[in-house]
């Protein structure tokens, strides 16, 4: 009753015991020897299977349609050994007297002769059969399905994060977005799946050549040992039932290697395959016209059949005239020219537009090495642990790393780029140490422009995340600040590699400063205050030690009378910072010790100013204000960097 109230589920049911069953059969006829009747029935099943896998294949729209197709490749793999193994028991059991149809159609009919000529071309062909198998389809699909394995669960994360940013945005409810999350992960585990499922297209080759070798070799073996036959009777005999047999079992095979090729190869589409060739082979109408004009040439040239060839050329010519037809009429209606679809509403120009990934990685030919087999496993790895110490340490989602080649490159040259923008790059050896030089110029363009890194998704995310936890806070500080002013003060953080990870504190505090300025510098200086602490630990020794170098309160002074406008004689500006940025570049190279970390410690308004001016000479000095350093566990004073001498030498100048 509940089949019958339930189609689906009754289909099901039904596909669920006729699986077991298959896999039952198959077992069966690896142990016990099958009547002939059976196993021509068997035989016409696997090639009717097989037709069929390559059938759907072609009409699925996508390939999470036929998720199951690994699985059903391992088991008609099997299905099929375990026909060669049947057949093989007859046919050395039975010699002459075999009389399995099927076996004997291939070896006669579809050879297309009988006798030793009949043989030697039915072995040409298995072995034909066997070439492409091996050498174009089995060889190809399973590259395929590498680089499509290792590049879909290398753009996981992101896309993952696109789902993430649109449900937080509201372009998606939670239902689209679990649903797309849901086809995101089939889609790993499909391509994850065929890695390995292409190896048992490329085992089964292997196992026909050797079947049919042991089978000749039996043959002759069983015909003239044990049945008294000569070598002509021997060969007519076995050699016939063995190539018909290597046919008739490598023709399933050959579908189901072609329909693996097929699957792994589709390209992101909602239309089957076949409507994708005729829309696309049929988009221009001018290649179809040369096609005729050039079969009209050859059918003039002596020795070719015009007969055969104009009437070609016309059929052609006429399928370029319907395109063209078709390709004028379509152009009428916008969006349909090309694609031949009905119109549909046109999506954002963002979704449209070529847009270059956040974060890429544009490889020379010579290094494309990198990112093949182990060496490619090991780069992904190390650039995912890139990815993971960002997000633990400083709080950033880094985007996915995009990896290209760029044959404009020399062969040894690597580029990084950050929204099409040049962001770094150099050379490195081909090799091993190649993986291990790339993943660290990652890591430091990473933290080199971790601000730029940061969008306005990633802010919205980070945010709504919050909100489960700590509504209140998040509620004050998104009504006081938009998005892009977080964000503002978040990159002004970043840019001198403080972490956002607490975005409590820093929430809370933009909720407190925001009502009485909004300037970004003034909301950064307030939320250093605040993160003080963890800006102090970060520059701590193992200790818990700061070791600073400090500025006297007459050149701090100086500094931030110049910044307000002030000394604006021509010249004496470039002269006094020359002065005292030596000075103070002296002073840290005098205190400098391997592994020991030192900072400049100034009053919060000069804070900015200090790091401003040193940016160009010194970019990666940290510069912290007192009231950060107040909550620092125990501060050491190695300098300070004197101010009378600095403007008495800028005086100097300036008298000159």
């Amino acid at each position: 009753m509940a089949s019958m109230s339930n189609p689906v589920a009754g289909w099901r049911q039904r596909g669920e015991v006729l699986v077991a069953a298959f896999v039952c059969v198959a077992v069966l006829m690896l142990l016990i020897p099958l009547p002939a009747v059976l196993l021509d029935l068997g035989m016409a099943l696997n090639i009717g299977i097989s037709l069929l896998v390559i059938l759907i294949v072609l009409y699925a729209r996508n390939t999470t349609e036929f998720s199951s197709f690994p699985t059903l490749l391992l088991l008609a793999t099997v299905f099929g050994l375990a026909l060669n193994v049947s057949s093989t028991r007859l046919i050395l059991s039975q010699g002459a007297a075999f009389d399995g149809r099927i076996v004997r159609a291939f070896g006669n009919f579809v050879v297309g002769s009988s006798g030793a000529a009949g043989a030697v071309i039915g072995l040409i062909i298995f072995v034909i059969i066997i070439a492409v198998q091996v050498v174009v389809i089995t060889k190809g699909s399973t590259r395929v399905a590498e680089v499509a394995a290792r590049f879909t669960l290398d753009a996981l994360p992101g896309r993952q994060m696109a789902i993430d940013a649109e449900y937080s945005s509201g372009r998606l409810s939670e239902a689209q977005a679990r649903l797309r999350q849901q086809e995101l992960q089939r889609q790993a585990d499909f391509y994850g799946a065929m890695d390995g499922a292409s190896k048992f297209v490329a085992g089964n080759v292997r196992v026909a050549l050797f079947i049919t070798a042991v089978n000749l070799a039996g043959g002759f073996i069983i015909g003239i040992s044990l049945h008294g036959e000569d070598l002509a009777s021997a060969a007519q005999n076995y050699v016939a039932l063995t190539i018909g047999d290597g046919l008739v079992t490598q023709l399933p095979a050959l579908l189901i290697s072609t329909a693996t090729g097929i699957i792994v190869t589709r390209a992101a589409s909602d239309q089957p395959f076949g409507r994708d060739a005729a829309l696309q082979l049929g988009r221009y109408d001018r290649p179809f016209y040369i096609t005729a004009a050039f079969l009209a040439v050859l059918a003039l040239l002596p020795g070719f059949p015009p007969f055969l060839l104009l009437p070609l050329a016309a059929a052609v010519a006429g399928l370029g005239r319907a395109v063209g037809r078709r390709e004028h009429g379509a152009a009428a209606v916008p969006g349909t020219a090309a694609t031949g679809a009905e119109p549909a509403p046109q999506p954002p120009a963002a979704a449209t537009g070529s847009l270059p990934p956040s974060l890429s990685l544009e490889l020379g030919y010579g290094l494309l090495a990198a990112t093949e087999a182990e060496a490619g496993a090991e780069l992904l790895r190390g650039v995912g642990g890139v990815r993971d110490r960002a997000a633990r340490d400083w709080g950033l989602q880094v985007p996915a790393l995009h990896i290209t080649d760029n044959l404009q490159l020399p062969p040894a040259a690597y580029r990084f780029k950050i929204r099409g923008a040049e962001a770094g790059g150099g050379r490195c050896r081909p090799g091993g140490d190649c993986t291990d030089t790339l993943v660290g110029q990652f890591s430091a363009v990473v933290l080199r422009h971790a601000a730029d890194l940061l969008g306005r998704d990633q802010v919205r995310a980070m945010i709504d995340e919050l909100r489960e936890t700590c509504p209140t806070v998040v509620e004050e500080a998104t009504a006081a600040l938009s998005v892009g002013e977080i964000r503002a003060v978040l990159r002004g953080l970043l840019r001198e590699r403080v972490s956002i990870r607490d975005m409590v504190t820093i929430l809370e505090t933009l909720a407190d400063e925001a009502g009485r300025q909004r300037d970004v510098d003034f909301l950064v200086r307030r939320v250093r205050r605040s993160l003080g602490r963890q800006i102090s630990a970060q520059h701590s020794d193992e200790q818990g030690v700061l070791h600073v170098v400090t500025l006297a309160p007459e050149l701090e002074r100086e500094l931030l009378a110049r910044e307000n406008g002030a000394a604006q004689r021509p010249g004496a500006e470039t002269e006094f910072q020359r002065h005292w940025i030596e000075a103070l570049a002296t002073a840290i190279g005098r205190h400098a010790v391997p592994g020991r970390r030192l900072a400049v410690v100034t009053s919060e308004e000069a804070r900015a100013v200090v790091k401003r001016s040193t940016e160009r000479r010194m970019p990666d000095l940290v510069c912290l204000a007192t009231s950060e350093v107040a909550a620092a566990g125990a501060v050491r004073c190695l300098a300070e960097v004197p101010g009378l001498a600095a403007s008495g030498a800028a005086g100097a100048a300036e008298g000159r």
